[in-house]
């Protein structure tokens, strides 16, 4: 059983694939909500100042989009919009959810790597269409350094966003690079961001 207690282990960054529809398909989820469900979702120690930045931005976290699934039956990939749509999820698509973004330790157990890779790869290539990128052309030159355009990215995000990514912990930053490792395996998107992480560590 998922319980509150994994929940709060989970780190809490921005894991929405295209803010506008994560924030249009949350908000709805949110106002279907029934009373019963609404308690279930306070028992996990979501409240509505929690769901705000998610109401305004579209951001939301690997255990915001896991509780409202668990209280509402809603799947939390539609819901961070990684599939097109919205099939009724059951407690073990939702470990599922936070298996394949890199949480399995605060299921209290350790998956092995073939498990991982059934995960991503039932869930990979999500609405290839509606994915948004963040990518700054560079004024007036053909060509920028690595550094550079690392440099750019930074610049173009949020200062909240900056931090989150400036502030993650030696520990998170292992299991993302082990999961886009295996999401490589599966998509060609996925081997050429793993290729320039590593083109940018061995510089």
């Amino acid at each position: 059983m998922i319980t509150k207690e994994m929940l709060s282990s989970i780190k809490r960054f921005d894991v929405s694939k295209n803010h506008a529809i994560t924030k249009e398909r949350a908000i709805a989820a949110w106002d279907a909500m029934t009373r019963e469900q609404r308690r279930e979702l306070k028992k996990l120690d979501i409240t509505y100042a929690t769901f705000a930045r998610t109401r305004d931005l579209g951001n939301i976290s690997v255990k915001l989009a896991a509780a409202i699934a668990l209280a509402t039956g809603a799947d939390p990939f539609y819901l961070t919009a990684e599939v097109a749509k919205n099939e009724p999820s059951d407690e073990d698509k939702i470990r599922q959810f936070i298996i394949v973004h890199g949480h399995e330790k605060a299921l209290g157990v350790i998956t092995d790597d073939s498990e991982m890779i059934k995960s991503i790869k039932k869930y990979n290539e999500p609405e290839q269409s509606n994915i948004e990128y963040i990518l700054v052309q560079p004024p007036d030159k053909e060509t920028i350094t690595i550094e550079e355009f690392a440099g750019i990215q930074m610049k173009s995000m949020s200062p909240d966003k900056a931090d989150e990514l400036y502030n993650l912990s030696d520990e998170d930053v292992a299991i993302l690079m082990k999961t886009l490792a295996l999401q490589s395996k599966f998509s060609g998107r996925a081997k050429f961001l793993l290729g320039l992480l590593r083109l940018i560590l061995i510089r």
